[in-house]
């Protein structure tokens, strides 16, 4: 919704009062929010440290699902480090035991494995895992990672053919209009910033430089975030 610095407040505190108790469920919930967050944020050392708790704690005591999470959630931190390819093998195979515990699988693992394939590259099978994403989504009704499995496909549509900018453009302005509907700043932030990149190789600058310093105006915090510093470096190429 906007506001990373609370959220990871309040995940550290989930997580601190998680470990003084002796339930261990809520441990591996709350491991697993507060990971969740440090990658949003983009902070990948703490993330892979908590991941790394995840999946000590679910091997121990045989949380088959929570193993599961724990590889795509450590796999999506080795993507923040540029271990494109160990991410892959990890949330693969992960997603795939996930699917077959007969669980349906969620939109951010889709989305986590695509974001691999991105940064690998690999945008063929990026964009094939993006597509069941928004296919299991559109059959499911989970639209959690709706938004930011439109940024990636127009993001993998960019690395595998550049010359289908229009279907890259058409895929972040989707994506833009979910996460508005959800009230979802966060991916908005990140839809629009990819759309702004887009609009700058076109030379529409000042289109890109409108959009990008609306959804960046809104903030109120989280400004030491991996997404909100590159939105204000491109501004500030923008505004140059």
């Amino acid at each position: 919704m906007g506001f990373p610095d609370k959220g990871l407040r309040r995940a550290l505190e989930f997580l601190a009062s998680a470990s003084e108790g002796a339930q261990l469920l809520p441990l591996a919930f709350a491991l697993n929010g507060a990971t969740t967050i440090l990658v949003w944020r983009g902070e990948a050392a703490l993330a892979l440290k908590h991941a790394e708790a995840l999946l000590a704690l679910a091997s121990e005591h045989g949380f088959t699902n929570w193993l599961s999470f724990g590889q795509i959630i450590h796999g999506q931190a080795l993507t923040l480090q540029g271990r494109a390819e160990e991410a892959i093998a990890e949330i693969k195979p992960a997603l795939d035991a996930y699917a077959m515990s007969g669980a349906v699988v969620p939109g951010w693992q889709y989305a986590a494995l695509a974001s691999a394939c991105l940064a690998a590259p690999q945008p063929a099978e990026g964009l094939r895992v993006a597509a069941e994403g928004l296919e299991v989504a559109a059959k499911t009704g989970d639209a959690e990672a709706k938004s930011e499995l439109h940024r990636l496909y127009g993001e993998l549509v960019r690395v595998g053919d550049p010359m289908k900018a229009g279907i890259a453009e058409s895929s972040f302005r989707t994506a833009i209009e979910v996460s508005r509907k959800q009230c979802a700043k966060w991916p908005e932030l990140r839809a629009t910033l990819s759309l702004a990149r887009l609009l700058e190789h076109q030379g529409r600058r000042d289109e890109a430089r409108t959009m990008l310093a609306e959804i960046y105006n809104w903030f109120t915090e989280g400004f030491d975030t991996a997404d909100l510093k590159e939105a204000k470096a491109l501004l500030n190429e923008l505004t140059a």
